[in-house]
């Protein structure tokens, strides 16, 4: 049960990239599921193509907050890839 919780904590930790799974597509925002019974939305503005994202596809978001007053995990779709790039270049 330890390692349960461990994982989940350690899932939703602020400045953190993850993956999680498209829940469903809005037309201002998509919901991702990011494990641990966690869910959090990325504005739509943030994905290039919004057209191309579907339900069930895994996508990278950074985590900028674990949780906000709604319960809800804070993510970034933009942020993790500007990180995940500037990564590669180093």
């Amino acid at each position: 049960m330890n390692e349960l919780l461990n994982a989940t904590l350690q899932q939703a930790e602020e400045n953190r990239i993850i993956k999680g799974m498209v829940l469903e597509v809005r037309p201002t925002e998509v919901l991702i599921d990011v494990g641990g019974k966690s869910e959090g939305s990325v504005p739509a503005n943030e994905f290039e193509d919004i057209a191309s994202v579907k339900v069930g596809q895994e996508v990278d978001v950074l985590v900028l907050q674990a949780e906000n007053e709604d319960g809800m995990v804070v993510l970034s779709k933009k942020m993790a890839d500007d990180k995940i790039r500037w990564e590669a270049v180093l």
